[in-house]
């Protein structure tokens, strides 16, 4: 089985069905990217899954939090005070359309706003953002192909 599956047996004689775990990376930076000076190292954080118990951590040198959801259960991540309740979506948008750009932009920390499709002055803004971290991009906020591109090739599908 692909993509994290696991076989759970039902019943005996009944076969097994599978379910879909995602493994869900959050990343703490003192400034939008992906460059690697940017991870915050030694934040104190506690992360319950569905029901189950609290557990706590320190990000490491790579500022990550990784944790599995399985589809359709939620998290809850406290980090310095703020809490962020998360669930696993099933793939992104294309990064060709106005949300896929949007979603990308604010995984990566570049807040473009709500994922509303609207290209607005905070996706504008976030776009110029990353374009302008991003050389040889062409820095004129517009999504063109290769801005999209180079989203796409950063966060993927």
């Amino acid at each position: 089985m692909a993509d994290g599956a696991h076989a759970v047996a039902r019943r005996a004689g009944e076969g097994h069905a599978a379910i879909r775990v995602r493994t869900v990376e959050l990343i703490f930076q003192s400034y939008p990217g992906t460059e690697a000076a940017a991870a915050i190292n030694g934040l104190d954080y506690e992360v319950q899954v569905g029901g189950g118990a609290a557990r706590r951590g320190t990000t490491g040198a790579d500022g990550k939090i990784t944790l599995r959801l399985p589809a359709g259960v939620r998290a809850r991540v406290t980090v310095m005070g703020t809490v962020y309740d998360l669930a696993a979506r099933g793939g992104l948008e294309a990064s060709a359309t106005v949300r896929g750009v949007q979603r990308r932009l604010n995984m990566l920390g570049y807040n473009a706003g709500g994922v509303d499709g609207v290209n607005g002055p905070k996706t504008e803004y976030a776009i110029l953002n990353f374009q302008a971290d991003h050389n040889p991009l062409r820095v004129d906020g517009l999504a063109g192909p290769r801005t999209q591109q180079m989203l796409h090739d950063t966060v993927g599908e």
